[in-house]
Formats: structure tokens, C-alpha cells, sequence
């Protein structure tokens, strides 16, 4: 596509650029929320442990098959983002939306919350809406022409490739 295509190309696609990030949101966060299950499970694991030892309950065995099948699903999910999207923009969401998940996940299954004053807590609100923002302009951020438009290997310069209908002097 020639630059005035792409300009012809965005004027018709309007306010619907904005709305094609929005399954790289999903994703990302999708596992970023799944990695974050996955920590709560073994948090959980861990206490079941501590209370019960290795061999006092079936729970501490449970938490830790659905941690394992999570992580796989979590890595799954990943990996299928990083093939469609940019991975620059994939890591920064997935990263920030799992910390934000953790805390929560913390605060409220866990109680950890009693382990903070107040201050900390309302600085602990302060960056997740930072966090928040970030991941808001990464999504709605505008797409360069030169990111719209990869141009494909010129096949003038590369040698020709060796075939069965070629033969080897």
C-alpha cells in the first residue's frame, strides 16, 4: 500500500482503530488474571502446608494440580497474544494487570490488607490507576503508517532458490 492508500484507508476506518486493540487488552490481561489465579492457588498451597503438612489434607494437592493447569493455560494465552500482537505492547499489560491482580488477589482471599496503614494502602490505589493509565494510552495509543504498512522482502535481490527443476553444474 502506497502512503496515500493508507491515508485513504485510515480517514474510512475512523474510530474503529481504536476498538481493534481492544482484544490485545483481553488477552493480555486474560493472562495476566490467569498467572495471578495460579498465585493464589499456591499462596494457598503454602498455608494448607504450613497447617496440615505434606501428607494432612487433600487440598494442598488440589491447589497445586489446578496452580499447574492454570500456569499452562496462562502460558498458552500468552503465547497465542505475542503471535498476533507486538510483544512491546503485549508485556507491559500482561505485567501490569497481573500486579494489580496479585494485590487484589492478596488483599482480599489472603487479608493481607491488614498489613498496611492506610497511606500505604491509598499509594497502593495511586499506582494501580498508574498502572491503569499506561496500559489506557498503550491501547489507545495512534498506529504510525510505518507500523500499518510492512513492506514485503524485495525478491529481485535475494538469489533464486534451488529446486528439483534446477540442476547442479
Amino acid at each position: 500500500m502506497s502512503p496515500a492508500q493508507c491515508k485513504q484507508t485510515d480517514e474510512k476506518l475512523g474510530s474503529l482503530r481504536g476498538r481493534l486493540k481492544i482484544p490485545l487488552f483481553l488477552m493480555a490481561t486474560g493472562a495476566g488474571l490467569l498467572g495471578s489465579l495460579s498465585m493464589t492457588f499456591l499462596k494457598g498451597m503454602t498455608e494448607s502446608f504450613e497447617e496440615n503438612g505434606v501428607f494432612g489434607s487433600f487440598s494442598l494437592y488440589g491447589y497445586l494440580i489446578l496452580s499447574l493447569c492454570l500456569s499452562v493455560f496462562q502460558l498458552n494465552l500468552l503465547n497465542m497474544t505475542m503471535e498476533i500482537y507486538d510483544q512491546i505492547e503485549i508485556i507491559p499489560i500482561y505485567n501490569s494487570s497481573m500486579i494489580l491482580l496479585n494485590i487484589c488477589a492478596g488483599a482480599i482471599v489472603l487479608n493481607e490488607k491488614l498489613y498496611y496503614t492506610w497511606g500505604e494502602l491509598c499509594l497502593i490505589i495511586l499506582c494501580g490507576c498508574i498502572s491503569i493509565v499506561g496500559v489506557w494510552v498503550i491501547i489507545y495509543k495512534p498506529v504510525s503508517i510505518s507500523e500499518e504498512v510492512r513492506p514485503e522482502p524485495l525478491q529481485e535481490h535475494l538469489p533464486p532458490k534451488a529446486g528439483l527443476d534446477q540442476t547442479l553444474d
